[in-house]
Parts: structure tokens; C-alpha cells; sequence
């Protein structure tokens, strides 16, 4: 997967996230990912790329997949955040290549966190995968 672009709607949040990575003094290497997705009739499931391994589900058309899920962490005070991952993914295909039903899927991805209902912080990237990176099984 490869992301093209990086879209916000609050760039004092994204100044503050960003003052808070350049402190970091260690950041862990991601070996490129495979996403297995896995199809039955109109519905698919994929993993999710966070360290949680969250099984996203959702609509599967052969143009298109839109995959959701979320998970409850627990905070240091005994709250919780909810954390959601979204893919909202087309297919395009090249058909003036002679490609049969191979292509490029391009969509977004998002990670989003609300607390008490309201959004603490999302990011959403502009992705691409190609059909190597996306193995399906039937």
C-alpha cells in the first residue's frame, strides 16, 4: 500500500501531532503488507493495518470495496476511546492494456478516534494497492 496523499480537516491538531513525533526518538520499521481479503457473495473481511489485527467488514462489488470495523481501548483513567479503520476502495482498470480484471484499487483509508462521542483525532490517507499487495480468496 502506498499512500498518495494525506487529506485533514484541522491543522492545529495535525501542528500538535506533529510537534509530538519529532520527540520521538524511535520509530519502528513496517515491513510492506499483503492484505488478504476474503469474499463471500457481496460481503468481504479484510485485516486492518494497526497493531489491534481488527477484522474489517463490508459491501464487496468487483469494483469496489468498503470495509469498516472498531475497537474500545482503554485509557490511562478508565475511559475509552473508540478507534475505528475505514477502506473505501475502487478498482481501475486499464482495458486500452489488454488487462483482464487486473488494476490498481484506489481509495481512502481512515483511522479515527472518538471519545464520549466526539472525534478526538483522524487521518485519512489517499491510498493505492496493487493486485499483488490485494490477494483475494473466494
Amino acid at each position: 500500500m502506498r499512500a498518495v496523499e494525506y487529506v485533514s480537516d484541522n491543522e492545529e491538531k495535525d501542528q500538535m501531532m506533529m510537534e509530538k513525533f519529532k520527540n520521538e526518538e524511535k520509530w519502528n520499521e513496517v515491513p510492506p503488507a499483503r492484505f488478504d481479503i476474503k469474499i463471500e457473495g457481496g460481503l468481504c473481511s479484510m485485516l486492518g493495518i494497526t497493531e489491534y489485527g481488527l477484522r474489517l467488514s463490508g459491501p464487496y462489488s468487483p469494483s469496489r470495496i468498503y470495509t469498516k470495523n472498531y475497537v474500545d481501548l482503554r485509557t490511562p483513567d478508565n475511559g475509552t476511546i473508540k478507534q475505528s479503520e475505514i477502506y473505501n476502495l475502487a478498482k481501475e482498470v486499464d482495458k486500452s492494456e489488454g488487462q483482464d480484471g487486473e488494476g490498481l484499487w484506489k481509495g481512502d483509508y481512515t483511522l479515527a478516534q472518538e471519545k464520549d462521542g466526539k472525534n478526538v483525532f483522524t487521518m485519512r490517507f489517499v491510498v493505492e494497492l496493487t493486485p499483488g499487495e490485494l490477494a483475494t480468496r473466494m
